[in-house]
């Protein structure tokens, strides 16, 4: 009962964030959208790309969010969206194959999910799941070495604004 009250809360939190504020050509940005970038940088923390048509964004690409790749700067690169901070201009994507292919598939409450951890934020986490594929915000969880799905039961689901709770 405490953790659909906390989901419930998360949520609520969620639709208040603003995912869909104007960015150039009146673009929005919802966790789980797929757009092309340009990879700019490769760091040593992941890839640093460029959104095509969006000179004021940065997109970072995070290892942990990366499959097994060979990254080239000047590259064109399919990316799903995990976040997104309109203040610093910045979406957190991820490169998971998984998560760019389209999917019809929409989880009811009440599904049960492999989760992935995606990232860890202050007061919320960004988690995925392969199967089906989905864009994942629940309570924040402390740092580790968490490498495996876990099992999650989804509470709250809003698709329209890609807000999923579990």
């Amino acid at each position: 009962e405490f953790l659909k009250r906390e989901a419930e809360a998360l949520r609520l939190t969620l639709l208040q964030k603003d995912f869909t504020q104007s960015v150039p050509k009146k673009r929005s940005f919802m966790p789980g959208s797929i757009l092309q970038a340009e990879i700019t940088k490769i760091e040593s923390y992941g890839l640093v790309l460029s959104v095509k048509n969006a000179k004021n964004l940065t997109a970072v690409a995070l290892k942990e969010n990366m499959p097994e790749m060979k990254p080239e700067v000047g590259a064109t690169q399919k990316c799903a969206i995990l976040d997104y901070n309109a203040e610093t201009g910045i979406l957190d994507v991820s490169l998971h194959p998984e998560l760019l292919e389209k999917h019809d598939e929409e989880p009811e409450v009440g599904t049960e999910l492999q989760v992935l951890p995606a990232l860890s934020k202050k007061s919320y986490c960004i988690c995925w799941s392969r199967k089906p594929a989905a864009v994942v915000f629940a309570p924040p969880y402390a740092p580790s070495t968490w490498k495996f799905p876990v099992k999650t039961v989804l509470h709250s689901a809003d698709a329209a604004k890609g807000i999923l709770c579990p």
